[in-house]
């Protein structure tokens, strides 16, 4: 039995088990009772022997414990709440729970919005209205002749008004030109004002030809619009302009326009200008007209893969032989390996397949054959034959089973047939199991032909209806036959 100072210890474990842990009474001095002390006066909270109440101050086991001082709720994230609990069974607080009930921004914050615009979020965690939203583009805009047109911007939607109609015009458009005096211009500034009249002119041309591509000219007065006599003709050349003559290497050279002779061309070079090479490659050479020289070979270009008729091997035994265009014309005669080119279908037909240049055909559809839900001799499968089950006569197939139309039948007297052999069980698989030519079966299944009068143990072949009475009918294949009556 454990003393009192030990009980003590115990029960405060106990109920500061989920609060602090035992460990941190580990250190507590024991406090001695005296041998006749019942526990449970300490738990009644009695005095001890100086006079004061030596009882542990802990809770009771079953009594609620309160949490440190704090609140329940807190604000979260966006205007969000989350909340946490005491538990009184330890005293400690739960840890906060998720943060619900945000709003869609953090207060004070603010984003782009609209066309250009801007929005703020309120105190509520929500945005306000998109305000301050540009228009895209000018608000102005030159038109008519140096005159303007605005426009104005809505903020509230971004989106501009009409055009204003189009004010300060000048008296032209910037470039243009009119006449003015006598045949001269005037033109239009970039402030859309005419300029002064200017440049009259004289009527005819300032120049003419002479001679040999020479020229005269003559002035003209822009006051008064007239012109001055014409000078003498300068600056002629050596020939007429478009005569020709003959020159170097049968070459040709004509007068220009300058009336001067141009360079001898046309000369002709003997010989071709382009030849074959390599693999179907070409090359060439120009012909110097100035000089009738030819110029060195090209490099031969444009060549093929191959020599034309050359061939190499490719694919599954094939040929890729070179075309005439030095290009090969694609692999050709491959084989399928030791593939299968027929196969045996519906027992008895076949079925037969190509390989052409490496690949193998589908199957044809299958030539000859039976059927074997009906052919009586493939019957259900190949080779499985209705004709043999044993003693059977006539046989057919039926869906892939045999049927006996018939059973063996004998020959005896006169070329009569009698049933030899009869499907007593009806067993298919077994055949014609019975002998219809002994005493128990004699003609057809249980006919017994034991009691024929006179039938003692000599042979009974066939009794076609009842045995009344067994006479001999004559001899038969078997032994003697008795007509029974």
């Amino acid at each position: 039995m454990k003393n009192s100072s030990e009980r003590v210890i115990i029960a405060v474990c106990f109920a500061l088990a989920f609060a602090v842990g035992c460990n941190a009474l580990i250190g507590l001095k024991e406090v001695p009772l005296p041998d006749d002390a019942d526990a449970s006066s300490n738990d009644d909270g009695a005095a001890g022997a100086d006079g004061h109440d030596s009882s542990p101050d802990v809770h009771a086991p079953g009594n609620p414990i309160s949490c440190p001082s704090g609140p329940t709720s807190q604000a979260c994230g966006n205007c969000g709440t989350q909340t946490r609990t005491c538990d009184t069974s330890t005293g400690t607080w739960s840890t906060w729970s998720m943060c619900t009930a945000e709003g869609e921004c953090a207060p004070n914050t603010t984003q782009a919005c609209g066309s250009g615009g801007m929005q703020s979020c309120g105190g509520n965690c929500k945005w306000t209205a998109c305000g301050n939203q540009a228009c895209t583009g000018a608000a102005s805009q030159p038109c008519g002749n140096c005159g303007s047109q605005t426009r104005t911007c809505d903020n509230t939607t971004g989106t501009w008004s009409a055009w204003a109609a189009c004010t300060g015009e000048g008296a032209c458009a910037p470039n243009a030109t009119q006449t003015c005096g006598t045949g001269g211009t005037q033109s239009c500034g970039g402030n859309c004002t005419w300029s002064a009249c200017g440049n009259q002119t004289c009527t005819g041309p300032a120049s003419q030809s002479c001679g040999n591509c020479g020229t005269q000219t003559r002035t003209c007065d822009n006051t008064t619009g007239t012109w001055s006599a014409w000078s003498a003709c300068s600056g002629e050349g050596v020939c007429a302009p478009s005569a020709s003559q003959t020159c170097g290497q049968s070459g040709m050279q004509s007068c220009g326009g300058n009336c001067q002779w141009g360079s001898c061309g046309n000369q002709t070079c003997t010989g071709p200008a382009s030849q074959g090479c390599g693999n179907c490659g070409t090359q060439t050479r120009t012909c110097d007209p100035n000089t009738g020289m030819w110029s060195s070979w090209t490099p031969c270009a444009n060549q093929g893969a191959c020599a034309p008729n050359s061939a190499i091997g490719c694919g599954s035994g094939g040929t890729n032989t070179c075309g005439p265009n030095c290009q090969y014309m694609g692999c050709m005669g491959q084989n399928c390996g030791s593939a299968a080119l027929t196969q045996t279908c519906n027992c008895t037909g076949t079925s037969t397949r190509t390989c052409n240049n490496g690949v193998l055909s589908s199957w044809s559809p299958c030539s000859g054959g039976v059927d074997i839900t009906s052919d009586p001799a493939n019957c259900g499968a190949c080779g499985n034959s209705c004709s043999n089950l044993p003693e059977v006569g006539s046989v057919s197939c039926v869906n892939s089973a045999c049927v006996i139309n018939s059973c063996a039948t004998q020959t005896y007297l006169n070329g009569v047939k009698y049933a030899a052999f009869g499907d007593c069980d009806g067993v298919v698989s077994n055949g014609c199991e019975t002998d219809l030519t002994s005493f128990s079966d004699c003609g057809s299944c249980t006919k017994s032909c034991y009691s024929c009068p006179g039938a003692g143990g000599l042979f009974c072949e066939f009794c076609q209806s009842g045995c009344t009475s067994c006479g001999v009918f004559g001899m038969g294949e078997s032994g003697v036959v008795f007509e029974c009556h």
